[in-house]
């Protein structure tokens, strides 16, 4: 599989989740610090978003641009991110340079950088509202590295990421990629 693959994956069970959230699921607490449901949704349409941007060739230096999302539909929001993703990476040139505020990056690192985001964000949300959720084993190899690099003690203290929470160093796994990205797997 490619990153882009696993991209589109990622998003996909983003969206099976989502898809399950009712009532009150919105304004759940998440294990994001004062992040509801909602904003943890949000962030991630407005991340995929500008990796969007940058994997159709708009720009060479993708940022975020907030979303205005008080009584938006946020599950409609992020199928058309999740669309409008597929599109733009389906022809993207994975060797072409991603320049990030925190470093540069070929394409490929660039959708990887996006489903790491996915990922743990989708497990943010399943662990608020109890709805069961598993991060796909396939994606996670590519996910685990990505945070070795990113969840630097630069990227805790700029509050990009949680304190890591140790595990058992057993290889890529779902609780490792927690806890590099500082969550606690035994929630």
């Amino acid at each position: 599989m490619t990153p882009t693959d696993d991209l589109r994956n990622a998003l996909g069970a983003l969206s099976e989740v989502v898809g399950r959230i009712r009532g009150n699921g919105w304004t759940m607490d998440t294990p994001c610090e004062s992040w509801s449901v909602a904003d943890v949704l949000a962030h991630v349409v407005v991340v995929t978003r500008k990796f969007t941007a940058f994997a159709a060739g708009h720009t060479d230096s993708p940022r975020a641009r907030p979303l205005k999302y008080l009584d938006a539909d946020l599950p409609g929001l992020l199928e058309h991110a999740a669309l409008d993703s597929a599109r733009a990476w389906k022809d993207c040139d994975l060797a072409r340079i991603c320049h990030l505020p925190f470093g540069t990056f070929t394409a490929g690192e660039a959708a990887t950088i996006n489903s790491m985001d996915v990922l743990v964000h989708t497990w943010d949300i399943a662990i608020a509202t109890g709805i069961p959720y598993a991060m796909p084993p396939q994606l996670l190899a590519p996910a685990v590295e990505m945070a070795r690099r990113l969840a630097t003690a630069e990227a805790v203290a700029a509050k990009q990421f949680g304190p890591p929470v140790l595990v058992e160093d057993d290889g890529p796994s779902e609780a490792m990629l927690l806890g590099l990205t500082g969550r606690d797997p035994r929630r």
